[in-house]
């Protein structure tokens, strides 16, 4: 350190009467204050009271071994840049590698997702087929029931019709047979209240039979209705089934479609959880490769860089250093004055 240096140089003996060695030793002492350099301040305390041809062997024999320091710093230095440059590299190769097992996973992920999404539709879309498929069935069951009824009582009334107007039928057509008996009361005297019956005295009740307002024409026009109804409500019930029969298949199909996506979907999200597991997997494996880098950097740079002198720091020292020794030895062989 400085006090050492400067210990040394207030120890020295007195100078030497030649004053190129003097310049000399003078220039080493001074350069390894600067430098502080051990090497140079120990040469200047053995060069001093040394013969001048001892002194320039010391200083040619510390160039020598300062040249080949240099070269084995240079080497070194080489060797730490090479060793830097190939640990950073590893560190950054396995840093992508995360980066790109991170995209790939959250990819997966989003791909889980979204499945996930589709599934859920597609299986609320199928039970809301099931339940409208459910609810319409019912609906038709009650609806055929109703026109069951329907077209049986229309049924029975178009029987009860049919049958009524067979008997007056008979009737008038035995009634038409008869003549109104002798022994029946004779017909009111002019000035009696009873009113006209409407035919002579011996002649037969036959019926409004041809009057549209008769009691033929109304039985006839209700049988009519019956049978209109009856051919109404079959119709609709047949048009009703159809309808449904149609609506069924299409619901069917609707469904046999969206379950054969259910499992394509599924099938699709097992094998992306697939990928995620792998891709989980790689991705801790890479993370272990880049906390490996990121140690082997950290030591390489701990023998190479952190230390009290960088690999540069000691390399430029060595040259300083020989510099110095040289500067000296051309003090020595040219003289105090010469350029250097």
């Amino acid at each position: 350190d400085m006090g050492l240096f400067l210990q040394r140089r207030s120890g020295c003996e007195s100078a030497p009467a030649d004053s190129s060695i003097i310049a000399a030793i003078s220039l080493l002492r001074s350069r390894s204050v600067v430098l502080k350099s051990v090497a140079l301040a120990d040469l200047a305390d053995k060069a001093t009271g040394d013969p001048f041809a001892k002194i320039k062997t010391l200083i040619q024999a510390l160039i020598d071994r300062l040249q080949k320091e240099a070269l084995q710093e240079g080497d070194h230095k080489k060797m730490c840049d090479e060793q830097i440059a190939g640990e950073t590299r590893k560190r950054d190769t396995a840093a992508q590698a995360v980066a790109a097992s991170n995209a790939l996973l959250a990819k997966t992920r989003a791909t889980i997702a979204k499945l996930t999404q589709q599934l859920t539709e597609l299986n609320k879309e199928i039970a809301d087929l099931e339940a409208e498929k459910e609810d319409a069935t019912q609906l038709r069951e009650k609806e055929n029931n109703e026109n069951a009824n329907t077209v049986q009582e229309a049924s029975e009334g178009m029987a009860a019709c049919e049958q009524a107007i067979e008997i007056l039928k008979k009737f008038y057509a035995s009634a038409a047979k008869t003549e109104v008996s002798a022994f029946v009361s004779p017909r009111p005297r002019p000035g009696d209240d009873a009113p006209d019956a409407g035919f002579e005295e011996g002649e037969a009740y036959h019926g409004a039979l041809s009057d549209e307002t008769g009691v033929l024409a109304m039985l006839d026009v209700i049988r009519t209705d019956f049978q209109r109804t009856i051919d109404t409500t079959k119709a609709a019930e047949a048009q009703a089934q159809a309808d449904h029969q149609k609506f069924l298949a299409e619901t069917a199909t609707s469904t046999a479609t969206k379950s054969e996506v259910v499992d394509a979907r599924e099938a699709q999200k097992g094998e992306a959880q697939e990928k995620e597991a792998e891709a989980k997997g790689a991705l801790e494996k890479e993370v272990d490769n880049v906390a490996d880098a990121l140690k082997a950097l950290i030591a390489v740079q701990a023998s190479c860089v952190n230390t009290e002198m960088t690999v540069e720091q000691r390399f430029q020292l060595r040259k300083d250093e020989i510099e110095a020794l040289r500067q000296a030895l051309c003090i020595l062989e040219k003289g105090a004055g010469a350029e250097c």
